[in-house]
């Protein structure tokens, strides 16, 4: 039977905590990292959907403006021409 120094043991269970604690720190830290950029990305990419969400409204306000002009310069062409007939 191999008996262990209590000092000796008391080392190895400090050393073996402090491995344990450091590697645990690590984790935590590394894990908070990746919280942070996917946080970052996250808000890049519903940035990026707002602003796509924007300039389709912007495309459909421009379409339906072009369609007022249209109709009201066909309206003008049709009555210069009535008129211009008669």
């Amino acid at each position: 039977m191999i008996l262990i120094n209590p000092l000796t043991a008391l080392s190895a269970g400090m050393l073996g905590g402090g491995v344990l604690l450091g590697y645990m720190i690590g984790s935590a830290a590394v894990n908070f990292q990746q919280v942070n950029e996917i946080n970052r990305l996250n808000s890049e990419v519903k940035n990026r959907e707002e602003l796509i969400e924007q300039e389709r409204s912007n495309v459909q306000n421009h379409k339906q403006f072009i369609r007022t002009k249209d109709t009201l310069a066909r309206r003008f062409c049709d009555q210069y021409f009535k008129s211009e007939k008669k």
